[in-house]
């Protein structure tokens, strides 16, 4: 049966259709919502920041103003109910490229105010303690002179550091230069000492992001520098891995790479044993990107370069929202690198226009990091499992600033401002969405429910139309519990006198018991088998009841009419075993045997087997039946496996046997021996299913292992395993009840296939041990083209005759009065005999030699 039937399943239909109103309902009312409440125009030269300075839990608005013609820059404080709470003017201009900064360097509760001046050619900081009116100017401090007053440069905060025991924090930022020949530095200022510090000269141009981390563990964070390589034609910019500690002095002697980097990342992994140092170094190359990654310890020493494949310029995001992987970004994807240098997970974020990363903010009631893009004025805001949450129409600019409102027990706002523009942002958070289960599971129960009906009612109405709706009659027919005929065929494998050819060819197969039960009957049936051989690896218990089955069924019929006829087909397929029995509608049409298939389908319950009934004026009844022959793998909620011993003496076929299964969930080895005295000992502890065994081994050879283990572990089945095929050490074997038999020149997965088959019951031989002994030679014919089509009934061969007339599935099923599952179970079997691998397979087979059915 085709697996792409179950797409016309009304539970399959009714699920997709209630997915899709899921996801609009979801698209609709989404979890969390972004909007724009309000905006505010500004002047040139004015930047809004928002910081709950006194920790109150309410955000203060602070306005650094530069009209930069009639008034000096004015600082500005508003409490958060708009009144003012405190300003200031300075005759310096505000330093090029900074942002102002906010920290409790003191630990006293309040956040100061860091700002950054620059007066002629000098650049000065300011701390403001913006609640004292008498001593609201914590420091003045001068930083560092420039070439001139026109130099391009840029101030970028790091942060305020502990050190060690001390009570007060120093504060550390970089200074760095857009002209290639001025060397940017690391400072550190202790406030509480006026101390002043750096790092020595940087030849490269520092960038974001600026990692802090203690990665010691000595309670003391150290920082590691990002970079951009600086174009000098008069020296040459070092690509240096640059780690300092608290005093700003090399953490450890700085790594040079070999090459120079476009733009050198770093970042520091946590894994669950160590800390390690993560570098990508980018390189431009006649207009090609090639990245690099390297691995450091903590001691500056590298362990482990990968190339990444990636063609396009990556940079790194935000070294605080995982600890575990590196996370970098094209533009367009995150990549998250793990401590193997592996790209862990790669997630698309937008496919048209590249994005810009603006940054990350803890908002919200959970106070998880929101990560905001923009590109074509639009923001973009994305959840920390980089889902986007919100797309927002705003107006793009190169210089943006990103804070948060925060206003007690009132939701955040995202003050965002895009150049003269501020955008007032509101974020919601759905807290009904759970309540929406309920909701969704409603409607995929009403939506499939409709689509049940609408399709139970166009089926009826089709049925209708073709006179195809008569129902099958009551099953009266006697079910007796004689079994004699398939007791007198039931005759056991394993009797002592037999040779090999003896037993296998004993009456015990399905072919010789189905042919003895239709000689019992008077009249006429026509049967037939695919393909010819193997039926002898059938388990008996499928055997059993697939005869007693066709014993009831067909006296049943011989009770109505003496005189009818039928056809039965009995095809092998690879996993499971077709039975059809066709009988035409001249002769069926007024038995009550096939209404109800409840009945019959009791009998074949115990081997899991399948009835499907198709009666249909002018073509006749099928009762097509369905029988599974190898075991279905376990789920993987299931524990149950297969357990295993292995005998080998042989180390080398023995370590790939154990090989071979410890990939199979499904298999597990409960231990491993040399010999058979080896194997019983392991069974006094352990419970097995299956022992695989080679023939010759030292001590305990596997004839007389096979031997002890029918008398003594009678349920545990045997698969040999061995290059020995000669007769008397198989006729041996078998006499001990062996199963199943494997050659050791066979394919690999013979041996995985014996293990599936002979736990379910079936006997396994291998096509080696098959051609050994000839298996049904007397019964093979050349494998020709005519003979494949000679094999066909008239059903397949009208099948194929419509197919050459360019008729389709659906057509060919209304010309047969054959319903759809009938209908694959023929293209199943014409495929099975034809060897073709599908439908379109056999539709071209067909046309091309214009087959025409007798």
């Amino acid at each position: 049966m085709k697996w792409y039937k179950y797409f016309n399943h009304p539970l399959f239909i009714g699920f997709v259709l209630s997915a899709a109103a899921i996801f609009a309902f979801a698209r609709i009312f989404p979890v969390q919502h972004f909007e724009i409440s309000y905006t505010s125009d500004l002047n040139p030269g004015d930047e809004i920041y928002f910081c709950d300075i006194d920790d109150d839990g309410n955000s203060e608005t602070i306005s650094y103003y530069d009209s930069d013609v009639f008034f000096n820059p004015t600082l500005s404080i508003y409490h958060s109910d708009s009144s003012l709470l405190a300003y200031w003017n300075f005759f310096d201009s505000p330093a090029k490229n900074s942002r102002l900064f906010f920290g409790d360097f003191n630990q006293n509760g309040i956040k100061e105010i860091f700002l950054f001046t620059q007066h002629q050619d000098s650049v000065f900081i300011y701390i403001i303690n913006p609640k004292d009116d008498k001593r609201f100017l914590v420091k003045r401090r001068f930083i560092t002179t420039l070439r001139n007053k026109n130099s391009d440069y840029r101030i970028l905060p790091i942060g305020l550091l502990s050190i060690h025991s001390n009570p007060e924090k120093v504060f550390y930022f970089a200074l760095s230069f857009e002209h290639p020949a001025l060397t940017d530095k690391i400072f550190g200022y202790d406030i509480a000492n006026d101390n002043l510090f750096h790092s020595d000269n940087l030849r490269a141009q520092i960038s974001n992001p600026i990692v802090l981390n203690d990665i010691n563990g000595d309670g003391t964070k150290e920082i590691l520098i990002s970079a951009k390589t600086k174009e000098n034609r008069l020296s040459k910019s070092l690509a240096q891995l640059w780690v300092f500690n608290h005093q700003l002095e090399y953490f450890f002697k700085p790594y040079t790479f070999d090459e120079a980097p476009l733009r050198l990342f770093l970042d520091v992994l946590q894994t669950t044993k160590d800390k390690y140092i993560i570098a990508l170094n980018s390189r431009t190359e006649n207009n090609t990107v090639s990245h690099s990654l390297f691995l450091f310890d903590v001691n500056g020493r590298c362990i482990a370069e990968q190339q990444l494949d990636w063609e396009t310029h990556l940079v790194a995001l935000d070294s605080e929202l995982s600890e575990e992987y590196f996370t970098l970004f094209s533009g367009k994807h995150i990549l998250e690198i793990n401590a193997d240098l592996k790209i862990d997970r790669k997630k698309r974020l937008t496919r048209k226009n590249a994005l810009q990363f603006l940054g990350a903010q803890q908002i919200g009631l959970d106070s998880s990091k929101k990560l905001f893009f923009t590109a074509d004025s639009s923001l973009y805001i994305f959840s920390p499992d980089y889902k986007k949450i919100g797309k927002l129409p705003v107006t793009n600019h190169d210089k943006s600033n990103f804070t948060v409102k925060r206003l007690r027990n009132d939701p955040d706002i995202i003050a965002y401002q895009a150049g003269v523009k501020l955008y007032f942002i509101n974020y919601f958070k759905n807290m009904g969405y759970l309540t929406r289960y309920l909701i969704y599971i409603t409607l995929f129960i009403l939506i499939t429910f409709a689509v049940f009906l609408v399709t139970k009612f166009l089926h009826n109405w089709w049925l209708k139309k073709n006179n195809n709706n008569t129902r099958y009659n009551q099953l009266t027919g006697k079910f007796n519990n004689d079994s004699n005929l398939l007791e007198d065929a039931n005759v056991d494998y394993h009797t002592p006198d037999d040779s090999a050819k003896e037993v296998l060819n004993a009456p015990t197969d399905m072919k010789n018991m189905v042919q003895q039960i239709t000689n019992h009957f008077d009249f006429e049936i026509v049967t037939s088998f695919y393909p010819n051989g193997e039926w002898y690896e059938i388990n008996q218990h499928i055997t059993k009841t697939v005869g007693q089955f066709l014993e009831d069924i067909l006296t049943s019929l011989s009770d109505f009419d003496q005189k009818l006829s039928l056809y039965l087909s009995i095809l092998r397929h690879k996993d499971y075993l077709n039975i059809l029995l066709e009988l035409p509608n001249s002769e069926a049409k007024d038995f009550s045997i096939f209404n109800d298939k409840k009945e019959m389908s009791k009998m074949l319950k115990d081997v899991k087997g399948k009835i499907e009934l198709d009666y249909s004026e002018g073509i006749g009844t099928i009762v097509n039946i369905y029988i599974p022959l190898v075991i279905r793998k376990p789920s993987k909620s299931s524990n149950h496996k297969i357990r295993i011993i292995i005998a080998e003496d042989h180390d080398v076929s023995l370590f790939g046997l154990v090989t071979l299964f410890k990939n199979k969930s499904d298999i597990e080895i409960v231990g491993t021996a040399k010999n058979g005295m080896e194997v019983l000992q392991i069974l006094e502890s352990k419970k097995v299913d299956i022992v695989i065994t080679d023939i010759s081994m030292p001590g305990m050879d596997g004839i007389e292992l096979t031997g002890q283990l029918r008398k003594k572990y009678p349920a545990i089945k045997v698969i040999v395993f061995t290059m020995y095929l000669e007769n008397w050490f198989i006729e041996q074997m078998i006499k001990h009840g062996a199963k199943g038999f494997v050659a050791k020149n066979s394919k690999i997965n013979e041996l995985t296939n014996a293990v599936y088959n002979v736990y379910e019951g079936n006997n396994y031989y291998c096509p080696q041990f098959k051609s050994k002994y000839g298996f049904n030679v007397a019964e093979k014919k050349e494998v020709t083209l005519e003979n494949k089509l000679n094999s066909l009934n008239s059903y397949e061969k009208k099948i194929m005759d419509f197919y050459a007339k360019n008729l389709t599935k659906i057509k060919i099923s209304e010309f047969l009065n054959i319903n759809a599952k009938t209908f694959e179970t023929f293209m199943a079997n014409i495929m099975l005999k034809l060897n073709a691998a599908d439908e379109k397979e056999i539709i071209q087979m067909a046309k091309k030699l214009k087959y025409i059915s007798g």
